[in-house]
């Protein structure tokens, strides 16, 4: 029989068996825990605070205490010296990153003035070159049309 045939099971209309939705088994009172959620004991909550009586040796404690308190302090001591290394450790890295930042961006800057008046200079000249082409096909006209004409004048040489 599966859960749902369980719970199901008497909701018919002679109404004998539980409601839908109820468990349908039901553990012992003796499973039951009589915890809190956080795992403390719900009975001693509930019974209240009991009150006990010690004797405390307070030179002892203070003297406890001293030497804990030395033991930190020297230890706060290791890790703010520790921390002071490594932050001028980190400024000393930071600084020659940043040196080396600057030499690329200058040489990046050097690099684009050489390749700006290369570009230059090659724009010049191909204004140069184009002109001369001008120049050139128009004596190369000149000169077909002088062709020209020298080839339509026949030279006729008579022997006499």
């Amino acid at each position: 029989m599966s859960r749902f045939d369980r719970r199901l099971k008497g909701t018919g209309t002679t109404g004998g068996g539980p409601r839908p939705g109820t468990a349908s088994c039901s553990l012992p009172s003796s499973a039951t825990p009589n915890s809190g959620m956080l795992g403390g004991t719900y009975s001693a909550m509930q019974n209240g605070k009991t009150n006990s009586n010690r004797t405390v040796n307070g030179l002892a404690v203070l003297q406890r205490h001293d030497q804990q308190i030395i033991r930190l302090e020297t230890r706060l001591a290791e890790i703010e010296t520790s921390y002071i290394t490594n932050l001028t450790k980190m400024e000393v890295k930071i600084q020659e990153r940043e040196k080396v930042f600057d030499l690329m961006t200058g040489k990046y800057n050097t690099e684009m003035q050489k390749m700006k008046n290369y570009i230059k200079n090659l724009q010049g000249k191909l204004q140069s070159n184009n002109e001369k082409q001008s120049n050139d096909s128009e004596q190369e006209k000149e000169t077909k049309e002088i062709n020209q004409t020298l080839a339509n004048v026949q030279l006729h040489i008579i022997e006499n």
